[in-house]
């Protein structure tokens, strides 16, 4: 019972942690883009009341490249996209503080005109400078890959999960033993690497080891019913699996995403020792096998920086028949369904 409590647990902690700091992320944003439009705000109502037009375009200037930072840091928000297509905002335009930026360039440049006679001939000429943004108000290659770009092509990622294998039915031959068995819950690791393919796809090589304890085994022993075992010794899972994901195309600070994998699984019996009649003590084993396994994914992914994400999720796996474990003896055993809790961190290269 304690088992599935715990599993229980888990399974709220991560569905938790996959749907509340997502908002939690969208509440930071939308905080944060406020702030830097409050500011441009100030910087234009600033420009608006000065008389000096190289003051004033320097104000709006600033103001536009803090709403070129909205717009590339904090793409999901309601301001970022009315920015982006130039709608009004309040009293707030982008195209009207660009109309007023070139306004009074415009301006100074004819006044400049003006006075440039009389400079020649004082021979004394006072340029005053006219302010340009220190570098274009666009969104650079690095912003675009903050929120998911395909720029970012090649990643290595590193994983930690906790994996809980379900129940299985076990039959390893007519005379021996057969009954439900149950394997403990444990925490795994995993590495691969991969790359995207366009915006939307990635593509790894996974390699994976997860340890289970042998729980427990209810059924018939050595052919006497039993209620039942406890063995000892613990299994191995070594797996193999190309992976692929597809990342929902929403404008969001994270990517959800969902895929599937196939491989295979290098399974490893280690002492498993299964209690006999008293007269007979215990027999132990050690064996292994390659088994078939695949695996269904969902998660979130949340971009750190231009190089790293943090990557939150759910993995179901499934493994083929174990029962070649059992060192000369043949069976069945049902397919061995693995719950795995995850988080990680993937590092793009090529930035």
């Amino acid at each position: 019972m304690l088992q599935y409590q715990n599993r229980i647990s888990w399974c709220i902690a991560i569905f938790m942690a996959i749907f509340l700091l997502p908002y939690q992320a969208v509440a930071d944003d939308i905080a944060e883009s406020n702030k830097l439009f409050v500011q441009a705000a100030i910087f234009v109502r600033q420009a608006d009341n000065s008389d000096n037009p190289v003051l004033a375009s320097e104000l709006y200037t600033k103001a536009l490249r803090l709403l070129a930072e909205i717009e590339a840091k904090y793409p999901g928000t309601d301001l970022a996209v009315k920015i982006a297509s130039y709608q009004q905002i309040g009293a707030i335009s982008r195209n009207e503080i660009e109309k007023k930026l070139i306004s009074n360039i415009t301006t100074f440049r004819h006044s400049q005109k003006e006075t440039e006679a009389p400079q020649i001939a004082s021979s004394a000429p006072v340029i005053m400078p006219i302010p340009q943004p220190q570098e274009p108000i666009v969104i650079n290659k690095a912003s675009k890959s903050e929120i998911g770009s395909s720029d970012r092509r090649y990643f290595a990622r590193l994983g930690v999960a906790h994996s809980a294998p379900e129940d299985l039915n076990v039959e390893l031959n007519k005379e021996d033993t057969h009954g439900k068995a149950t394997l403990s819950e444990n925490t795994g690791f995993e590495v691969a690497l991969g790359r995207n393919v366009g915006s939307s796809f990635k593509f790894e090589f996974e390699l994976a080891r997860r340890n289970f304890d042998a729980g427990s085994i209810e059924g018939t022993v050595t052919g006497k019913k039993r209620g039942s075992a406890d063995p000892s010794g613990n299994v191995d899972f070594y797996n193999a699996t190309l992976d692929g994901y597809y990342e929902l195309p929403v404008a969001w600070p994270f990517k959800p995403y969902v895929g599937g994998g196939l491989g295979g699984a290098y399974v490893k019996a280690n002492d498993i020792s299964v209690p006999q009649k008293s007269d007979a003590g215990k027999r132990t084993f050690n064996n292994h096998a390659w088994v078939p396994s695949g695996a269904l994914m969902a998660g979130i992914n949340m971009p750190i920086n231009t190089n790293l994400d943090f990557d939150l999720g759910y993995k179901y796996m499934m493994v083929g028949d174990v029962t070649g474990t059992r060192e000369n003896k043949s069976g069945s055993s049902d397919i061995i369904k693995i719950h795995n809790f995850m988080a990680g961190l993937r590092y793009y290269f090529d930035q």
